[in-house]
């Protein structure tokens, strides 16, 4: 681990991680009948060492990760990081099961002026600001849905009468709860997609949507993984 890395890594004390496999082929498990398929885990963090960061997890699945390479993914309320991992169980005959991870690949540190977008479904209101809009035809309030999303903007959904260069409030429905903030609308066809630009988001708010992209990306992620499985 670099000085940068060991720096960076110094407050993901408590943080929560998921460790998601390279490999899905079965493994052999001391103590298991049969192979063992490897599938993802989450755990906390429990220390920072020079060299590598140790993680508690609860699921014995993680045994199935021993001698392997994973993707950790920490949800850093601050900030998210991800990096290729190598993995080594130190504490495997009951839980918390305790493993170490040491970054194999480089660091990726996903902050708000990153804007790292992903297919988000969530429900969305828009309320027109621009008090011109009237007079061009764009009322509201209008009820749509999200396509994909970032910090910085998101695709919506055709919205009918809605038109570009109008500012708008912008009601997210996150699964963390709503988020309310102004936007510009770039672009609305109702043959197409409506684009937003976000204004003056705040850092909570920008955190939390990076998050929902983040979490979204994950899931996808294991979906992937489990549709391997099944073929």
């Amino acid at each position: 681990m670099s000085e940068d890395s060991a720096g960076r890594f110094s407050g993901l004390v408590n943080v929560r991680v998921t460790l998601t496999p390279t490999s899905t082929t079965p493994v052999d498990v001391p103590g298991a009948d049969a192979p063992v398929t490897p599938v993802a885990v989450d755990g906390w963090t429990v220390g920072v060492a020079p060299a590598a960061l140790r993680i508690e997890v609860e699921d014995a699945a993680v045994l199935a990760l021993d001698g392997g390479t994973v993707n950790a993914d920490f949800h850093d309320p601050g900030r998210l990081l991800r990096f290729l991992a190598d993995l080594e169980v130190l504490v495997r005959d009951r839980p918390p099961y305790v493993v170490a991870i040491r970054p194999a690949g480089d660091v990726e540190e996903i902050q708000r002026r990153n804007f790292v977008r992903a297919r988000v479904e969530v429900p969305v209101v828009l309320e027109v600001l621009d008090p011109t809009a009237e007079a061009r035809g764009c009322a509201g309030p209008y009820e749509t849905v999200s396509v994909d999303l970032s910090a910085g903007g998101a695709r919506l959904a055709p919205v009918e009468g809605l038109v570009g260069g109008v500012e708008v409030r912008v009601r997210l429905g996150l699964p963390s709860g709503e988020e309310v903030l102004d936007a510009e609308v770039l672009e609305s066809r109702a043959d197409a997609f409506c684009r937003l630009r976000f204004l003056n988001v705040k850092e909570g708010t920008a955190t939390r949507i990076t998050k929902c992209v983040f979490d979204a990306e994950l899931e996808r992620r294991r979906a992937a993984m489990r549709r391997g499985d099944e073929a």
